[in-house]
C-alpha cells in the first residue's frame, strides 16, 4: 500500500493536534518524516506538510508569496502609473527624447 495524500493530511493532524507548538522535539519529527516521505513518493509537499503540522501559526512561507505578490503588484501599477504620467506630460516626454538622443 503507498501513503496518498489523505494519509498526509491525517498524519500532519495527529502531529499538530498532539504535540507542543514550540517544541524542538516536534521540529525534528516533521523534518525525519518529511525527508522519508519524499524519499517514498516524488511528489511529496514538505513545505505543506510542514505548514499542516503547524496549523496554529501562520505558514511563513505562504506569507512570504503573498508579500511579493504584492510587491510585484505594486511595482507594475507604479510603472504604469510612470507610463502614463509621460505619455500626458510633453515636457517629461522632450526630456526622455533628449536623454535617449544624448546616449547616441
Amino acid at each position: 500500500m503507498t501513503i496518498s495524500k489523505k494519509h498526509f493530511i491525517n498524519i500532519a493532524k495527529i502531529i499538530d493536534d498532539n504535540s507542543k507548538h514550540n517544541d524542538d522535539d516536534k521540529q525534528n519529527l516533521v523534518n525525519a518524516l518529511s525527508n522519508y516521505f519524499k524519499s517514498e513518493n516524488k511528489n511529496f509537499d514538505s513545505i505543506r506538510f510542514y505548514n499542516a503540522c503547524f496549523k496554529t501559526f501562520k505558514p511563513v512561507i505562504d506569507d512570504q508569496k503573498k508579500a511579493i505578490k504584492v510587491l510585484q503588484s505594486k511595482v507594475k501599477t507604479y510603472e504604469a502609473d510612470i507610463n502614463k504620467q509621460h505619455r500626458e506630460d510633453p515636457e517629461a516626454i522632450n526630456l526622455i527624447q533628449q536623454s535617449l538622443n544624448s546616449t547616441k
